[in-house]
């Protein structure tokens, strides 16, 4: 007869009173492959222990047998997956994936030749035509990888450090999903100074929102004089576009991952493909954590959302403040400041799913996402003192700005203690504060990612005004540009990098040595997809969408 089989996934609740044989004398360290289950309850001869403990089953059974038929009577169980051959249709978003695959691949061949065999073989000079023709040619696209000097040099290390601590805190996150050690992360890992630093990793996009803030008006403080509603379109369409086509690369890829990556736990990684399947215009358009928070696709680009709407509110700002700056931008952060203390104050946030009340229930347990993470309201603050500091830097950009020695010290202090202070929130036993204090959880919710901006504002304005010492020297180091120049896809792609190996593989133990390990090569990985993706995705669609972007009408000099 023909026999096929199945693979399913069970959640076991063994009871309380039921006795586990552990092997060995040291019961401390045992992990779920080496637990005996011992139906009887009398354990002859081994050492046993009374626990309460949920184990996650993987079994392998014949298609028509029930998967829960290898467990004890007693233990109740509930399926969370099972898994049969060939039970992954094609889509037709996998086609579309592949086709444009293809298209990319055949144009890179056909422009990268043409423009080597123009170059090096005809040596004649380029035609009018020349440069269209070589749009996905591989030597072109790679020169444009190179950083242009000047500019404000820390900022190219401020950036590619806060794209690797968000990358070690995916690698630490995904590294303890299927931990086997889940008892020793429960207890030490979150207690540990050491690990306190990774923890507190979501601190880096409050740092991208300051750079966000600052570079925009940094960049167009001279224009804005001539900032009218007219030409706001073509304002927010050069923003659009810069981040459109990593985006939608990034958007397809993940529709058509079950196609790319398959393994026995792949399905927990299957709902987000279902979810840009259906809500991929959501992210494309940037308003996913405003029309469906709940079911956001590529979950990581809720940040892009929330930056593309502050984006849009301080071009209407720096448009209606005219040559009035100053007070429009300090008005505008403490007005944000102000109104992240309402709305936290206002909805009693948790700042944690884990430290929830009992009272809550699972649903509640999505509002700290859906209604304060995702929210451009409490984001804001951070956003609006980088637009205070990059306004300051450029009316300072031709001159330098001279401090007394105790004045540099003291704001030194203060943005060391800041941003110590900051990292420590998330300290277990400061969150037991908080959790018994919801008032000073409130302010903290509002006020904390401020606070970081100000922290980090200071060292940017000591860096650029030349008070910056050895610290200056370390962000302006020439290894941090290129990182910063492919941090962004370095941000979209990484984390459906560090997603693979959890759906493809088995457990993992979670410990420094390991973290520093999946973190190397998790960025490593990064690095060399970026590129990749920069040279064949960005570089070609900027050049081919760049006459959108042109002015209808030039002035005359």
């Amino acid at each position: 007869m023909n026999v096929q089989g199945k693979y399913c996934v069970i959640r076991a609740q063994v009871p309380p009173n039921f006795r586990i044989s552990l092997e060995g004398e040291d019961s401390s360290n045992i992990t779920e492959t080496e637990l005996k289950i011992n139906a009887t309850e009398s354990a002859a001869g081994a050492k046993s222990q009374r626990v309460a403990v949920s184990l996650r089953l993987g079994v392998c059974v014949p298609r028509a047998c029930a998967a829960h038929a290898l467990l004890p009577a007693r233990f109740n169980h509930s399926l969370e997956f099972c898994r049969l051959p060939a039970d992954k249709p094609y889509a037709a978003i996998d086609y579309v994936a592949l086709f444009i695959l293809l298209l990319l691949g055949l144009l890179t061949v056909v422009s990268t030749t043409y423009e080597l065999h123009h170059m090096y073989i005809l040596k004649k000079e380029p035609e009018r035509w020349h440069e269209w023709l070589c749009t996905f040619s591989l030597h072109r696209n790679t020169r444009l990888l190179t950083v242009a000097p000047g500019g404000l040099p820390c900022l190219h290390g401020i950036r590619a450090l806060s794209v690797l601590w968000i990358i070690m805190l995916h690698s630490s996150l995904q590294l303890r999903h299927h931990s086997v050690n889940e008892k020793d992360i429960s207890e030490n890992v979150s207690s540990e100074q050491r690990y306190l630093g990774v923890a507190a990793g979501h601190l880096a996009v409050d740092s991208f929102f300051v750079l966000s803030g600052l570079l925009l008006v940094y960049t167009s403080a001279g224009k804005t004089e001539s900032l009218s509603l007219r030409n706001l379109p073509r304002f927010y369409l050069i923003r659009y576009v810069r981040l459109f086509p990593l985006l939608a690369a990034a958007v397809l890829l993940r529709a058509a991952e079950p196609r790319v990556t398959d393994g026995p736990t792949a399905v927990d990684r299957a709902q987000e493909p279902v979810r840009c399947r259906k809500y991929w215009w959501s992210a494309l358009l940037h308003v996913q954590n405003i029309v469906n928070p709940r079911e956001m696709c590529l979950g990581h680009s809720w940040y892009l959302s929330v930056d593309m709407q502050l984006y849009v509110v301080s071009a209407l700002l720096l448009c209606a403040a005219g040559r009035r700056v100053w007070p429009a931008l300090g008005a505008a952060a403490l007005a944000s400041t102000a109104a992240a203390l309402a709305f936290c104050f206002y909805y009693n946030f948790h700042d944690t799913t884990s430290d929830l009340p009992r009272n809550w229930s699972l649903e509640s347990t999505t509002v700290y996402w859906t209604w304060y993470y995702y929210n451009p309201i409490v984001r804001s603050p951070p956003f609006f003192i980088g637009m205070l500091l990059g306004y300051s830097l450029y009316i300072l950009k031709t001159e330098k700005l001279h401090l007394p020695k105790w004045s540099i010290w003291l704001c030194y202090s203060g943005a060391l203690m800041l941003s110590l202070l900051v990292m420590l929130a998330d300290h277990p036993g400061m969150r037991a504060f908080f959790h018994e204090h919801q008032a000073a959880r409130n302010a903290k919710l509002a006020l904390y990612r401020s606070c970081w901006a100000l922290a980090l504002g200071w060292l940017i304005f000591a860096c650029t005004q030349g008070y910056g010492g050895p610290v200056n020297w370390f962000l302006s180091l020439g290894l941090w540009r290129y990182v910063a120049r492919v941090s962004y896809a370095m941000y979209l792609f990484s984390n459906i990098l560090q997603e693979e190996p959890d759906a493809t593989g088995g457990v993992n133990y979670y410990d420094m040595h390991t973290l520093l390990w999946r973190f190397s090569g998790d960025a490593a990985a990064a690095v060399v997809l970026s590129t990749a993706l920069i040279v064949l995705v960005e570089a070609p669609l900027h050049t081919l969408l760049a006459p959108l972007l042109k002015p209808r009408t030039t002035q005359k000099s």
